[in-house]
């Protein structure tokens, strides 16, 4: 939304030569003009009318006879409107009843999401038959599926003692008792069993003028340390949950904005601390928040430290009462909570970007506007107005302005956005997309496959089989904008903005459908798009990068932990390095098919004169990928199996009879170099199907290098002895 950025006004950028925090002075010197208020207060509550619209007329549609027996069918298919429709009996309802369906459909853990989330909905009214179907659904599913925790907390609601130990009896009657039932092991879980503590960092590492030093040995592939994320979240969270990454096509949304999704209510619940702040902005679609999600969180999160901070206090009563005391109270070092985000937060500041003038200006903006933001939404000031009981409206907005500010620098400084891939099963696809259409509109989406990529955003025409990244959304935004504008030249009673916010709200959930996009991908066997977590670490300031001289690779685990793994051997006292990502996977499978183009070429005549240039071409392409780190890149690793693939399908077939054996000896033994190097890395990056894929190919080498070998021996033999 760039028309709420003023870009000719010139801001001070200045600061005195002592100032510890210039954010200060430059909030202070820098007041957000009126104009830029009163743009972004008519944007949030234009966009607020256009929600309640739309969820008035959601609630209008499922008054129809139609609409009321796929509710009581829990039919996918009436699914976005109860979402929208913000009735929560409602969705109650949709959620018993499609977990009924999952539940007669075989699908046990898939219903227990539905109906443990239908479980927790409050209603006004008290639903006996409603709740009593519920339980009843719930203690089937439990039992079932072997959950013996959930059950015994379950049935343990009961006031009655007797009862609670009937149930317990029973219980240990069971062929696995609860205290033998296995436990869901997360990352963080992982983490304490590898290492023993949940600080990995500090029994593998240390640092040393400002870097990452190994404090003992690690061979290829151990594990150095893991490292949890101060904030983060899913770009798209309809089919992986916002909390702990978790890949289901059952997911759960927040049941007041329905716009964020998760596995469970407990995630939700985990989730709801950060959540609940930028709730109202995802309920009304508010586009730049989407943007400050990770901003808004890194807020929640530093004010928690001071809280933390002034409770550690002797004694507790003594309060901050100016903006500085209020900083330093935030930035005092108490070790067991606030390292991490201490780290950040000393890592940069607005210094950082004065020399910047095409990025401070927009920082600073975006800074008034979040803060525009969070006094319409008012919960995060009462919920932390004991911080600052002792400031004055005016001061305390000065300081919540100042750190907003400099967590936007520490954002655009340090934030990783690790993009990866997704992969469903066809058949859950199919089934969510025949669940959600009519006999005749499933057919076409069981047998529906999208061309590998997509037309961009089309004004007239916009394909609803997008997934909700931060690059759609802003060609989105463009799209509507653009058209918008058009709309406001041609007729003089059109305001451009409005009819952009219009187009924007009315079209943003027939875009971004995620089970549409799904629907369109490419499926065969599996159903694969990608998705993005954007997270916050401590590692991004300490840890060198490098693309030749790495020794540390990250791979991205469930709840956004991250684990470093060693690609060589790193003695004591080494410095970390660590791989950066690699781009190079496509330049060389294009190669490689000019490579197979130029073998086929009619100007070249004599088959050896054709054998000769693919041993070169493939020689050289080879040679590319000398820097075997690459290989740690999934897109590098299966150019390589492309690679591999050719090479034994060209030169398998001409072996008997070639007279080049000796310089198919010497690219045999490179692709046998790669090859035993990239064994190590389906276990290094916790990939078994790579593994597989990987194996597979191996006896073909050998063979192919038993015969070359054969070969070479005899013309060798020929050569000197006859």
């Amino acid at each position: 939304m760039d028309y709420l950025y003023n870009n000719d006004c010139k801001f001070f950028t200045g600061r005195g030569d002592d100032e510890k925090l210039p954010e200060i002075s430059i909030v202070c010197e820098n007041s957000c003009h009126t104009t830029a208020l009163q743009k972004a207060t008519h944007c949030f509550e234009k966009l607020d009318y256009l929600a309640k619209q739309r969820r008035k007329k959601a609630a209008k549609e499922m008054e129809s006879r139609h609409n009321k027996v796929l509710l009581l069918n829990g039919s996918a298919l009436v699914q976005d409107k109860v979402f929208q429709c913000n009735n929560l009996a409602h969705l109650k309802v949709y959620y018993n009843n499609a977990g009924k369906r999952l539940q007669n459909a075989g699908r046990m853990r898939d219903s227990i999401r539905y109906l443990e989330a239908a479980y927790v909905i409050p209603l006004e009214s008290n639903r006996n038959v409603l709740q009593t179907s519920i339980n009843l659904l719930l203690t089937v599913a439990y039992r079932k599926t072997e959950q013996y925790r959930k059950y015994l907390t379950f049935l343990g609601r009961s006031k009655d003692p007797h009862s609670q130990e009937q149930n317990l009896n029973n219980l240990l009657k069971k062929p696995f008792p609860v205290w033998q039932e296995d436990a869901a092991c997360s990352a963080v879980d992982w983490e304490k069993e590898l290492f023993g503590t949940s600080n990995s960092r500090a029994v593998s590492c240390e640092i040393i003028n400002g870097s990452l030093v190994a404090k003992r040995d690690f061979n290829v592939g151990d594990v150095i340390f893991v490292e949890k994320p101060v904030v983060g979240y899913v770009a798209e969270s309809m089919g992986q949950c916002n909390w702990c990454t978790l890949k289901t096509l059952y997911t759960v949304p927040c049941i007041v904005c329905r716009e964020v999704f998760y596995c469970s209510v407990q995630c939700l619940g985990k989730d709801e601390h950060y959540h609940q702040y930028e709730c109202r902005g995802y309920r009304s679609l508010l586009f730049p928040l989407m943007d400050f999600m990770l901003t808004i969180r890194l807020l929640v999160k530093s004010l928690d430290v001071l809280q933390t901070n002034l409770s550690l206090r002797k004694p507790p009563t003594h309060h901050p009462r100016t903006v500085e005391q209020l900083w330093a109270a935030l930035l005092e070092d108490h070790h067991a909570h606030s390292e991490d985000l201490l780290s950040l937060l000393q890592g940069c500041t607005c210094d950082h970007y004065v020399e910047e003038p095409g990025s401070y200006p927009v920082l600073i903006q975006k800074a008034s506007l979040i803060m525009s933001y969070l006094m319409m939404d008012k919960r995060l000031v009462e919920d932390y107005k004991s911080c600052w009981m002792n400031l004055s409206i005016a001061e305390r907005n000065i300081f919540l302005e100042s750190v907003l500010l400099r967590l936007l620098c520490v954002v655009h400084t340090f934030m990783c956005g690790f993009k990866y891939e997704l992969s469903y099963d066809k058949g859950d696809v199919d089934d969510m997309m025949r669940s959600r259409s009519s006999a005749t509109d499933a057919q076409d989406a069981v047998h529906t496959n999208a061309p590998e990529s997509k037309a961009p955003f089309d004004a007239h025409q916009r394909p609803a089989a997008y997934a909700r990244t931060h690059d759609n959304l802003l060609m989105f935004w463009d799209v509507c904008w653009t058209e918008a504008n058009h709309r406001a030249q041609q007729a003089d009673n059109v305001d451009a903005v409005e009819c952009a916010l219009q187009t924007y709200s009315e079209g943003y959930h027939a875009t971004f459908n995620f089970l549409e996009h799904l629907a369109q991908c490419k499926s065969a066997p599996k159903v694969t798009t990608f998705n993005q977590y954007r997270g916050l670490y401590r590692f991004v300031r300490e840890i060198e990068s490098s693309d030749e001289e790495s020794n540390v690779i990250t791979i991205l685990l469930d709840h956004g932990v991250v684990a470093f793994r060693a690609l060589k051997s790193i003695k004591k006292g080494e410095t970390l390095v660590l791989a950066r990502t690699f781009s190079n996977a496509s330049e060389v499978q294009q190669d490689f098919s000019n490579t197979i183009k130029i073998i086929g070429n009619d100007d070249i005549k004599t088959e050896q004169a054709r054998l000769i240039c693919r041993i070169d071409l493939t020689s050289e392409i080879i040679d590319k990928m000398k820097n075997k780190t690459s290989l740690f890149v999934s897109g590098s690793f299966f150019s390589f199996l492309f690679i591999f693939d050719h090479f034994i399908k060209v030169f398998d077939g001409i072996l008997q009879r070639s007279k080049h054996s000796v310089q198919i000896f010497e690219l045999i033994n490179k692709i046998e170099n790669i090859y035993n190097h990239a064994r190590i890395v389906p276990g290094v990056l916790m990939q078994d199907e790579w593994t597989t894929q990987l194996v597979k190919r191996g006896p073909k080498l050998r063979l192919m290098k038993r015969q070359n070998n054969k070969i070479v021996a005899n013309q060798l033999y020929n050569s000197f002895f006859k």
